[in-house]
Order: structure tokens, then C-alpha cells, then sequence
């Protein structure tokens, strides 16, 4: 299983790293301190260290993952080589979801830290403007592609990658060909 990996990384990244792949693999329910130490291979003591209780390390395990998601979104953009300002939006928005089906662990500690951060206000904060940031960055794209409903659309984007997202965790992963298929009639209603 992988989530995320930070090789010779600090403890306090190690202690990040180990909560996600806990969460990924029992949920939210399963992080505790002495759990997380174990996992990350580090003393009890580190975890209370870095971490006050057990919300702030899932706090900050949530918020290093959008940071880590945000920065993906941006690197994604930048290898993004097709010919058309259509085809290159239909490229990224099958980029994003083969990322997250590539990685279901991962998926699967996000929505576990969503439903998290829907008790949390703060974190509830977090999460909207990582979701507007998403949508801003695909907005972009659509304008590049010459859409006059480029928010709306974008918002539609992020609710398509989503659903994908959850059907892949259930499913038999897609091809690429087979998630242009599914992607390219909605790029195209939206341009």
C-alpha cells in the first residue's frame, strides 16, 4: 500500500505519512497516538511532541494532504501537451482522476478526512477553499478552451472527477481511452 512517500523524511512528516495510510486503510476511527508511533517507526513521546491530540494530527495529516493535492493539480497542468485547448482540458481531468485511481489508498484517507472535516469547522474552511482553488485552475482551462460558463463548468468538473473517484474505489479501474470516453461528451457540453 502506498499514500504517500517521504523517504529519510522528519519524524513530524514520518508521524503525517503513517496517519494517512491508517486512515486510508481503517478510517478515521483507527489513528491513534500509539498506533501512529508505531507505524512510523518512532517513540510514543514523538507523536504527543508533534502533535497535541489525536484531532490535531488528523488535521494536519488532512491539511499536508491538500497542500500535497494542490500541488499535483499545478504539476498535472504544467505536463499537459495535448494539441487543443479542449483536448488539453480533457487530458487533464483524466490526469486527475487516473492520479487518484493510481493511488486508492489515497482516495480513500481523503474521504475519510472529508467526513472529518465536516465536524470541524476550521478544517470545513480548508477544504472549501481547496475546492476553490480546484475549481479556479480548471476555470482557467475552460476559458482557454473558449467557455463562457467557465465557474459554473468548473464546479461540474470537480463533481465529475469526485463521482469517478468513488466509482473507482468499487470498480474495475478504467484505461485512459475508457475515461476520455466518459470525460470528453462533458468537456465538450461544457465548452
Amino acid at each position: 500500500m502506498y499514500v504517500c512517500t517521504v523517504p529519510n523524511e522528519a519524524v513530524r512528516d514520518r508521524l503525517i505519512a503513517a496517519t494517512l495510510e491508517i486512515v486510508a486503510s481503517d478510517g478515521v476511527d483507527g489513528v491513534r497516538h500509539r498506533r501512529v508511533a508505531e507505524h512510523a517507526g518512532v517513540s510514543l513521546g514523538s507523536t504527543t511532541y508533534h502533535f497535541s491530540d489525536r484531532e490535531d494530527l488528523l488535521r494536519e495529516a488532512f491539511l499536508w494532504y491538500l497542500r500535497y493535492a494542490t500541488a499535483e493539480l499545478v504539476r498535472l497542468r504544467q505536463d499537459r501537451r495535448a494539441t487543443s485547448a479542449t483536448s488539453r482540458l480533457v487530458e487533464l481531468v483524466v490526469a486527475l482522476i487516473r492520479q487518484e485511481s493510481d493511488n486508492q489508498p489515497l482516495v480513500r484517507a481523503e474521504y475519510e478526512l472529508i467526513m472529518f472535516a465536516g465536524r470541524d469547522p476550521a478544517l470545513r474552511r480548508e477544504f472549501r477553499n481547496w475546492e476553490l482553488t480546484q475549481r479556479r485552475h480548471l476555470a482557467e482551462e475552460l476559458r482557454a478552451a473558449g467557455s463562457r460558463r467557465a465557474d459554473a463548468g468548473a464546479a461540474t468538473l470537480v463533481a465529475l472527477v469526485r463521482g469517478l473517484e468513488l466509482e473507482l474505489l468499487n470498480h474495475a479501474p478504467l484505461t485512459a481511452a475508457q475515461l476520455r470516453g466518459r470525460v470528453q461528451p462533458v468537456v465538450e457540453a461544457l465548452v
